[in-house]
C-alpha cells in the first residue's frame, strides 16, 4: 500500500530581525537631520551656528532644533525638562557629529576638523569636559569675525593689485597687520589702519588708484576677485594668520576660555536671578573678573566651572555667614573684598589692584582696610577680637588625581599678625618698650578670644551640616600669620605663646567635635607638622592623624574642610600664586569665583541667595 508522501510545511518566517541602533548611530542620524537645516547656509551663518552650538544657544537666529540641542549642554535649564547622564552623553555626541558635518561642508572650516579630532582623544573629553572643544570653536569664530571686519579694511583694498605684479608687497602689508603681537583688539585695529596707510602710499607711488577710490569699488572688486584663483589662496593665508594671532598672540587662550566658561555658567542661572535689574552689570563685572584672574586660576578651576555650571545656583545657595556683627557691618565685611591680598607680594601693583577690585566688586580695597585702627580712635567693631566672620560654601573640589569631591568649606579668619600693616595688628600686639620697637607683646586675652570664636564657628557649622561626618582641621593661624611676632621685653618668644594658645583652643575643639560624633583629621602641607605634634601632646591617647596636603586623594565627599582665611581677600586669595592652604583650596575649587559673584551681585543690588 502506497502511503501518501508527507508534505512538510515551512513555518512562517518572522522576517528579518531589525538591529537596535547603537548610541553612536543614533547621534549620527540625529546630527544628519539637523545638518539638513544648515546645509545651504553661508560660511558666516555656519560660523554663527557653531557659536550657538558651543558658546551661546541664544545667539543669532539658528534653527530651533539646534538651539534645543545646545541649551542643556550649556547648562540652561528648561521648564519641565530633566536629562539623565545617558541623555546628556547622547547630546554631546550629537553636537560633535553635527560640528564635524558643518566643518566638512566648507573649505574655510575643514582645517578645524583635525584639531577637533585630536581633542576628542583627550582624557578631558572622555571625562565629560567639553571646554577645550568650546575654546577651539570660540577662537575660530573670533577669527572669522575678525576676518570679516578686516576684509574691507585690508584684503579687498589690496587684492586688485595682484594683477599688477605687486603681490609680494601686498602680502607683506597684510602680514604686518595680522601678525602684530597685539595685546588687545584695538591695538590690532591700529595695526590694520597703519597697514592700510602703507598700502595707500604704495598705490600713490605706482600711479594706481588711491585707496579711497578703491574703497568705492569694493563691491565690483569683490565680484571680480571671487572668480580669481588667487583669492582663495590669499584668503586662506590671511585666515591662517588671523587665527594664529588670535590663538597665540593677540588673545590669551586662558583668558578667552575663562571668559567663555564664565558666560556659559552665568547663562545657566535661573530666570529669577537673570531677570533682576542689575544682572547685566553683574555679568560685566564677572567678565572683568575673568580678565583679572585668568593667569592665577589654573586649569582645575576652568574644568570645574565647565562641569559644574548646572549646579552653580545650588552651590551659590549654600552661602552662609557666621558672625556676631550687626547685619549691615557683617555684609560689608563679607562683600567689600579684594580679589587677593598677600603681604610682601613683590608683584603687587597697588593702583592696578585697586582698579581691578573696583571693576569686579565695586570697591578699591577691603572693608577691613578702610576701618583699620586710627590713632586716638576707638576700634571698629569689625576688627574687635572675637568679631571675625566665617563663611561656609559648598563646592566641587578637584583632587590630585583628578577626582571631584563635593565638600563644604568653612573659611575662618585668625588674627593676621604677619605684618604690622595689618588693620587689626594693634588689637592683638603691643610694643612694650618704645625705645625698642622691634619688641612685641601678644595680648593673650584678645588672641584667645579670637581663637575661641573660630572654635565656636566650626562647632556651629558642624551641627548645621549633619551630613558632614568628618572635619578636616589645619593649623589655622599658627604658621605664616605669626610672622611679625618677635620677643617681648622679658625675652619670651611671642610666636610660641600664640601657638600655645591656638593649640589649647584647637585641642578642646577636637574633643568637642568628637563628643558630638564627628571624626576629626589633620591637614598640612608637610608630611610632618610641628602644629600636629603640639596638638597631639594635648590630646594624649587620642591623637589626630595626618591625612596629607590639600587637594589630596584622601578627601571624601561631604568633608567639612576648615580653611585659614584672612580679613581682606575673596576666599582662595591669589589661587595658583598663593602657597597657603587658602590658595590650594581656591585654585582647586569654585570658591573664589562664587565669592566674587556674590560680591559683584551685592554691588549691583542683585540677590543670589540668602546670606
Amino acid at each position: 500500500m502506497n502511503r501518501p508522501s508527507q508534505v512538510h510545511h515551512a513555518q512562517p518566517s518572522a522576517g528579518p530581525v531589525s538591529e537596535v541602533p547603537t548610541p553612536t548611530e543614533v547621534s549620527k542620524r540625529h546630527a544628519m537631520l539637523l545638518y539638513q537645516s544648515v546645509n545651504q547656509f553661508t560660511d558666516a551663518e555656519k560660523f554663527n551656528t557653531l557659536k550657538t552650538l558651543w558658546m551661546d544657544s541664544r545667539s543669532g537666529n539658528p534653527p530651533s532644533g539646534i538651539a534645543e540641542l545646545a541649551k542643556p549642554l550649556q547648562g540652561i535649564k528648561q521648564k519641565g525638562k530633566t536629562y539623565t547622564a545617558d541623555e546628556i552623553a547622547m547630546l554631546r555626541n550629537t553636537r560633535v557629529e553635527l560640528t564635524k558635518l558643518i566643518l566638512r561642508s566648507s573649505p574655510t572650516m575643514c582645517q578645524m576638523e583635525g584639531q577637533l579630532e585630536k581633542l576628542l582623544l583627550s582624557t578631558a573629553w572622555n571625562n565629560g569636559d567639553d571646554s577645550a572643544l568650546a575654546q577651539l570653536v570660540d577662537i575660530n569664530v573670533r577669527a572669522h569675525e575678525k576676518m570679516s571686519s578686516a576684509r574691507s579694511n585690508v584684503v579687498f583694498s589690496f587684492l586688485h593689485l595682484i594683477s599688477l605684479n605687486l603681490k609680494a608687497p601686498v602680502i607683506n602689508n597684510i602680514e604686518s597687520a595680522l601678525t602684530t603681537h597685539a595685546l588687545a583688539a584695538k591695538d590690532a585695529m591700529k595695526a590694520v589702519s597703519a597697514a592700510k596707510k602703507k598700502g595707500a602710499a604704495s598705490l600713490d607711488e605706482t600711479k594706481v588708484k588711491t585707496a579711497y577710490e578703491v574703497s568705492q569699488k569694493n563691491a565690483k572688486i569683490d565680484k571680480a576677485m571671487l572668480r580669481h584663483a588667487a583669492l582663495g589662496q590669499m584668503t586662506a593665508h590671511i585666515r591662517k594668520r588671523i587665527e594664529y594671532s588670535l590663538g597665540a598672540d593677540a588673545i590669551d587662550p586662558d583668558r578667552t576660555r575663562s571668559s567663555v566658561l564664565c558666560e556659559r555658567a552665568l547663562n545657566a542661572m535661573p530666570d529669577a536671578i537673570r531677570s533682576q535689574f542689575g544682572w547685566s552689570k553683574v555679568k560685566e563685572r564677572m567678565q572683568s573678573y575673568t580678565h583679572h584672574t585668568a593667569d592665577i586660576e589654573g586649569e582645575h578651576f576652568r574644568s570645574l566651572l565647565y562641569s559644574s555650571s548646572q549646579k552653580l545656583p545650588e552651590l551659590l545657595g549654600s552661602f552662609k555667614v557666621y558672625s556676631k556683627l550687626p547685619r549691615e557691618v557683617e555684609k560689608q565685611m563679607v562683600f567689600e573684598r579684594q580679589l587677593w591680598n598677600i603681604q610682601n607680594d613683590q608683584t603687587h601693583n597697588h593702583s592696578t589692584a585697586s582698579a581691578a577690585n573696583k571693576d569686579v566688586v565695586g570697591v578699591e580695597t577691603s572693608y577691613a582696610n578702610k576701618k583699620r585702627n586710627r590713632a586716638g580712635m576707638p576700634t571698629h567693631p569689625a576688627l574687635e577680637p572675637g568679631n571675625q566672620i566665617a563663611l561656609s560654601m559648598r563646592t566641587p573640589l578637584r583632587t590630585d588625581s583628578g577626582k571631584v569631591r563635593d565638600v563644604l568649606v568653612l573659611s575662618c579668619v585668625a588674627p593676621a599678625l604677619d605684618s604690622t600693616e595689618q588693620p587689626d595688628f594693634e588689637n592683638y600686639v603691643a610694643t612694650p618698650d618704645p625705645e625698642n620697637p622691634h619688641l612685641t607683646e601678644l595680648n593673650v586675652e584678645a588672641y584667645r578670644k579670637a581663637f575661641e570664636t573660630i572654635a565656636e564657628q566650626v562647632i556651629q557649622c558642624a551641627v548645621d551640616n549633619p551630613e558632614c561626618q568628618r572635619i578636616v582641621l589645619p593649623g589655622i593661624g599658627m604658621n605664616s600669620f605669626l610672622a611679625a611676632l618677635t620677643r617681648d621685653d622679658k625675652n619670651e618668644d611671642q610666636k610660641a605663646v600664640a601657638i600655645g594658645i591656638g593649640c589649647d583652643v584647637l585641642a578642646k575643639l577636637v574633643t568637642d567635635l568628637r563628643a558630638i560624633g564627628k571624626e576629626v583629621v589633620f591637614t598640612d602641607g608637610d608630611t610632618k607638622s610641628e602644629r600636629l605634634d603640639d596638638l597631639n601632646t594635648r590630646l594624649g591617647d587620642k591623637p589626630l592623624t595626618m591625612h596629607g596636603a590639600i587637594p589630596g586623594d584622601w578627601i571624601n565627599d561631604n568633608d567639612l574642610i576648615v580653611n585659614a582665611w584672612d580679613p581682606h581677600s575673596l576666599v582662595g586669595n591669589k589661587l595658583a600664586k598663593d602657597s597657603s592652604i587658602d590658595g590650594f583650596i581656591g585654585r582647586n575649587s569654585l570658591l573664589h569665583f562664587m565669592h566674587g559673584l556674590h560680591c559683584a551681585a551685592h554691588a549691583e543690588g542683585v540677590q543670589l541667595a540668602r546670606s
